[in-house]
């Protein structure tokens, strides 16, 4: 699994960033580290710190932001 960032893709100034080269288990496996990390422990997933994402180039850092509104 690669991540990759492409700037101005389409010519709109509109960027990508994308994961890619990767087989249904590494999917499966990156989904049950996302629920995991972000999800149960609402905790931020650092990419770089996984080992089956090749992050040489660039990095990604998910997390969740609750917001609670008082009515």
């Amino acid at each position: 699994m690669k991540l990759d960032y492409i700037e101005n893709y389409n010519g709109l100034k509109e960027n990508i960033v994308r994961l890619f080269n990767f087989d249904k288990a590494k999917a499966i496996q990156f989904r049950d580290v996302l629920h995991d990390t972000i999800i149960a422990k609402k905790q931020k997933l650092d990419l770089s710190q996984i080992d089956f994402i090749d992050t040489s180039n660039y990095n990604l850092i998910l997390g969740c932001l609750l917001l609670m509104k008082e009515f």
